[in-house]
């Protein structure tokens, strides 16, 4: 290894231009412009290391600082699956970029060294930029970095954050060596790895997705509105989003007309205008066209977000910002697994930011399950993960939905004609198991057996993941009942965190007596299959037992056994279905397969999240208007409290509760209880001594005095500076 370059571009080019400790989050480095050029320079070199550690996969640097002033600008590294950094070198970032000049090269030695990196192994980084004027200096430093050991750049220029994202993760899912690449991009051409392969993904899903919308029931009106206007924040999302539009044409489907303002060309990136300023402004951005207008929506500086809006009749300011985004998806892929006649577990994501009233709808009305995690797209997008279909979206409008290679398969074994039972799902090697030959090495599996409402018996292994507590998924009891089972052998009924779902089998009621005949497989035992149930035993019980009339079904079971035990993966007919029923399934799967296909997997995506809400809303002939009347929002307000040190406030529950200071969360308790549908939380900031207060209630007025009385005791507990919040009275 020769850092000599490095040592050189640092002294005569790139030294260091502050003192103050920066840190990697989930907005990478961001700052003002005028003092980020070192940092840049720095970020290269790591984007190379990280190509080299991960077998020479692109990785990718966006230079962006998304909602930020136009002075400002920032850097963020994407992984080889198009998601962010991996945690692990996040304070790699850290304890590089805060290195002094002289310690640089031995940091990179450290790096080097823990990660153990192959440094003769050609790496490639992937760089793009928004159009803040700082982008193309800045561009040249990561390029500086990156070349000062020996790896290479592909420089796309201008595109949004989420395009580099897709276009990172589209190339490595092409790669032969994928086997560290997510299994979500599997269905990804490296044709998709570029700015035009990004338009054809998108446009093609969505043109077909509208072109499967039938004609309104007789009686009932097609509310949907076909025309949106567009807020592109004076950003790439506004140039990108024009390119897009004009890939919008299909003979079989009639697409919305876009209408994009804040382009760019008069007015300053993100001033007066954008997702964030409507969001936290609860406003219409600058240069909002009123005259015929009915829809609006507002993208961010870089295009990952995106919100709502529009007046209602008495001329009111109307927001529907990703809470509202999430339960009209949620509702969407509900209804369309019903539909389908798959077993998928959905589940929605959220933080404790989100609005009461949503989590209310969604567990209540939608009877979807909602687990909430901390602050940070990081924790949302791991914990969306454990579902077959994972929807998360922040209030902001960042957000994205995930589907699991499981989802897609049994998606497509509809497409294919194979309507009735799930196969068995064969797991990848993964840190759960280790894989030998045709046979595993389970460690944290267990296997479930319950019966469905027509009283057919569901086999399914679930494989849990004991590392990552803070995401939960719990089956519902809604809609099953639990068979005469062992209970340490019910893995639903666990409070363990489920990783994924091996595949459902379908097998006569009467044979869960069978269970209790089968040899439990031995904890740690490589075997050539996993024992769900011993097909010996199974043949000579239905011999035994069954008659006559039975003796189709028979075969029908022992086949499955033995396709389970031979590895292969074959269906049964559980039950006739109607050519109707088959009919409708498809096409409830075809609409699964295309609304998968219209999002962005690898993280929240402004472009195609618009679309997919236009589809949704499209399909269902709905206006924005009966959208926004699916609940109506707690009134809520958020404040900031300046703090000697913020370290002093402690949080557990998702955040949603402090553990220290002693008392201030009794005390938070305390003033909840004087609101109806009151609450409330406090956590501290992650970049600033300031504690975030955050409180709803019934109305404003309620929700103003919470969260000043929550504001005036944190100020007292938790070591307050400067002037005291006021005390609202009460």
């Amino acid at each position: 290894m020769n850092f000599n370059k490095v040592k050189d571009k640092i002294k005569n080019g790139y030294p260091k231009g502050t003192d103050r400790s920066l840190s990697y989050g989930t907005a990478g480095f961001r700052g003002p412009a005028n003092n980020l050029d070192w940092v840049m320079f720095r970020m290269g070199l790591l984007g190379a290391l990280r190509s080299k550690h991960q077998h020479g996969k692109a990785i990718g640097a966006m230079i962006t600082a998304s909602h930020n002033p136009i002075d400002d600008n920032g850097i963020k590294l994407i992984d080889p699956n198009g998601e962010m950094l991996e945690v692990s070198w996040e304070s790699a970032a850290t304890d590089l970029v805060n290195a002094g000049d002289v310690d640089v090269v031995n940091v990179l030695k450290n790096i080097v060294a823990k990660f153990e990196i192959d440094f003769s192994i050609p790496a490639i980084v992937y760089l793009a930029q928004d159009t803040r004027p700082s982008s193309d200096m800045l561009s040249t430093a990561v390029r500086d970095g990156v070349e000062a050991v020996g790896a290479s750049v592909k420089d796309f220029h201008l595109l949004t954050t989420p395009q580099l994202h897709h276009i990172v993760n589209a190339q490595n899912s092409a790669l032969s060596n994928s086997e560290q690449v997510d299994a979500m991009s599997s269905s990804l051409t490296a044709a998709d790895a570029s700015e035009e392969g990004y338009y054809a993904k998108l446009s093609e899903a969505f043109l077909g997705l509208l072109a499967l919308k039938g004609s309104s029931a007789e009686g009932v009106k097609d509310e949907y509105e076909a025309e949106i206007y567009v807020d592109g924040a004076n950003g790439i999302g506004a140039m990108k989003l024009a390119g897009l539009r004009s890939r919008l044409i299909g003979l079989d489907a009639k697409p919305p007309i876009i209408r994009i303002f804040n382009d760019g060309k008069d007015g300053v990136l993100n001033e007066n205008c954008g997702a964030d300023y409507v969001k936290v402004l609860q406003k219409p951005p600058k240069g909002t066209p009123i005259n015929g207008a009915v829809k609006y929506a507002a993208f961010d500086g870089d295009a990952d977000r995106v919100v709502y809006f529009y007046f209602d009749q008495a001329g009111a300011f109307r927001l529907l910002d990703g809470d509202k985004i999430a339960t009209l998806i949620s509702s969407f892929f509900a209804d369309l697994v019903r539909e389908s006649g798959l077993s998928l577990k959905i589940g929605i994501v959220q933080t404790a930011y989100a609005n009461g009233a949503s989590t209310r709808y969604i567990e209540q009305e939608l009877k979807v399950p909602v687990v909430c995690v901390p602050t940070g797209v990081k924790h949302l997008h791991h914990c969306a993960k454990q579902y077959d279909i994972g929807i998360y979206f922040e209030a902001n409008g960042h957000g994205t939905v995930l589907f699991s290679s499981r989802a897609d398969m049994l998606i497509q074994n509809i497409l294919d004609g194979k309507f009735f039972s799930e196969p068995y799902l064969p797991l990848a090697p993964s840190q759960t198991e280790e894989s030998h030959g045709h046979g595993r090495h389970r460690k944290n599996s267990h296997v479930g057996f319950k019966t469905d409402d027509k009283g057919d018996l569901l086999v399914e292994e679930v494989v849990v993941e004991k590392d990552q507590p803070e995401c939960k998924v719990a089956e519902s009891e809604d809609n099953m009942q639990v068979g005469d089972v062992p209970k340490d052998e019910l893995a639903l009924n666990t409070e363990a965190k489920v990783d994924r779902v091996e595949g459902f089998s379908i097998v006569p009621k009467d044979e869960l007596a069978l269970k209790h005949e089968a040899e439990k497989e031995e904890e740690d035992e490589a075997v050539p299959m996993p024992s769900v149930i011993p097909k010996d035993e199974v043949a000579l019980k239905l011999e035994r037992e069954l008659d006559d009339a039975q003796k189709k079904r028979q075969s029908s079971l022992v086949h499955m056994v033995q396709s389970i035990h031979s590895h292969n993966v074959e269906f049964f007919d559980a039950e006739e279905l109607t050519e109707k029923e088959k009919e409708s399934r498809t096409l409830a799967a075809k609409k699964l397969q295309l609304a998968s296909r219209v999002i962005n997997q690898t993280v929240g995506d402004a472009m195609a999240d618009l679309l997919l809400v236009e589809a949704v809303l499209s399909l269902r002939g709905m206006s924005i208007r009966q959208w926004d009347e699916f609940y109506q929002d707690l009134p809520s307000r958020q404040l900031k409290v300046k703090v000697a040190d913020r370290n002093v406030i402690q949080t557990t529950d998702a955040e949603r509760k402090c553990s220290t200071p002693n008392g201030l969360q009794q005390t938070i308790d305390s003033a909840v209880r004087r609101y109806q549908s009151g609450r409330a939380f406090v956590r501290p900031s992650g970049t600033e001594d300031v504690v975030r207060v955050y409180a709803e209630a019934d109305t404003q007025e309620n929700a103003d005095k919470l969260a000043g009385e929550v504001a005036s005791s944190v100020f007292q507990m938790a070591g307050g500076v400067g002037q005291p919040p006021a005390r609202p009275s009460v």
